[in-house]
């Protein structure tokens, strides 16, 4: 929840229209492309590394906007991610429709041996 908050915060940072709309997709086991489904592997395994993408699409948007965007949130957000995909369709003179993923790292915190 703390993602989404960050990027609706730097969206209003960097003063973009209320166009905003997001999903954040449930947690993905970083297994191999023969796991038959992540979403239940990251469930039976919490210690397991697991990807978090977080979609977002925003109307009337320039390049240089998006940009704006994704540095402010780079700058404030808590955790790893990079830019996974971004799409660009409808030009119009107000600006672009995009959609774009952010991924997410997660890695458990390695557990200390007792008595340390």
């Amino acid at each position: 929840e703390g993602w989404v908050e960050h990027l609706v915060a730097s969206r209003e940072q960097v003063k973009l229209p209320d166009t905003l709309s997001y999903i954040l997709k449930p947690p993905q086991t970083m297994m191999d492309a023969a796991t038959p489904d992540p979403v239940a592997a990251a469930a039976a395994n919490p210690n397991a590394p697991t990807t978090h993408d977080l979609d977002f699409e925003l109307k009337g948007i320039h390049e240089l906007e998006l940009l704006a965007l994704l540095n402010d949130y780079r700058i404030t957000v808590h955790g790893r991610f990079r830019v996974q995909a971004c799409k660009f369709s409808d030009a119009t003179p107000a600006g672009l429709f995009a959609q774009c993923t952010l991924r997410f790292f997660n890695l458990p915190e390695a557990v200390k041996p007792p008595g340390r």
